[in-house]
């Protein structure tokens, strides 16, 4: 085992084979153990085998060497995000680009899908674009939401204030400033009655600042609303945990309202369709 950079020996000893030194089967492999784990000292390193002289990739001991993943994946869903400039200082060089679906008849004047007059018209922008898509399901928000609402539950002192996004550094864990830019969105999507409208879509363009097609939404359904309820739930134990009351209130209140209109309403659906 070698330091990366200085490339000294930190520690040395031999290998015992895996599975006997059998081949395993189903990959056509040997393996061999090699056990480093009385090296604690901080640092890069690599592995360096002796009899064939090859090298392993680099890896690192810390205490935190998943730090960097996490951030990383968080900062995933900061560029998934709709209707928000990502400039390069946030974005990076190869990834900065203007704030989307914000033009005429876009998401902050969205109509119906089959019904485009002005009456139709709902500010609905905001929120995570589904994938490599422009569209925003309301019910695929359940799965990212709940895991990122729980993670920090769980453990909130994993999370910081500076993985470089918009709000890094505003005395809020960057996570819950992700959360609430989708339930921010979630919250829009909800009607007056409770309800909650099912998905926004349309448009095709790369960047995403260069898609002009017309965005369009789906009705209000029991699941969106069902799924809506769950995350405000669980969004209002979150902030209030985080000493963000009036936010959490407003949370509890709207899942408060999402719960009795679709017990209400147990049975509405809409098929999405391509807008």
């Amino acid at each position: 085992m070698r330091d990366w950079f200085t490339d000294s020996v930190v520690f040395s000893s031999g290998i015992a084979s895996w599975f006997g030194g059998s081949t395993f089967t189903q990959t056509g492999d040997k393996a061999w153990w090699f056990d480093f784990s009385s090296v604690t000292a901080e640092g890069y390193y690599y592995i360096y085998d002796v009899t064939n002289n090859i090298g392993s990739y680099q890896f690192r001991i810390a205490e935190c060497v998943y730090g960097n993943a996490l951030e990383q994946s968080l900062r995933m869903f900061y560029y998934q995000r709709c209707g928000t400039n990502k400039s390069a200082a946030n974005a990076g060089n190869g990834w900065s680009d203007g704030a989307c679906h914000v033009g005429a008849l876009q998401d902050t004047d969205c109509r119906l899908y089959n019904n485009t007059s002005a009456s139709t018209s709902r500010d609905l922008h905001g929120g995570w674009h589904d994938a490599g898509d422009y569209n925003k399901y309301v019910n695929f928000t359940f799965s990212a939401l709940m895991d990122l609402m729980l993670a920090y539950k769980e453990n909130p002192t994993a999370f910081g204030d500076s993985n470089n996004i918009l709000e890094s550094g505003n005395g809020i864990p960057d996570i819950l400033d992700e959360v609430k830019y989708e339930l921010d969105w979630l919250l829009r999507m909800q009607q007056s009655d409770g309800s909650v409208l099912s998905v926004i879509g349309g448009g095709a363009a790369s960047p995403p600042s260069a898609d002009t097609q017309q965005r369009l939404y789906g009705p209000a359904t029991t699941s969106a609303t069902y799924t809506s309820c769950s995350m405000f739930a669980l969004g209002a134990l979150v902030f209030n945990q985080a000493s963000f009351t009036a936010y959490a209130t407003q949370l509890a209140s709207a899942s408060q309202s999402a719960w009795t209109w679709a017990n209400a309403n147990p049975a509405v659906t809409f098929t999405i369709r391509e807008f």
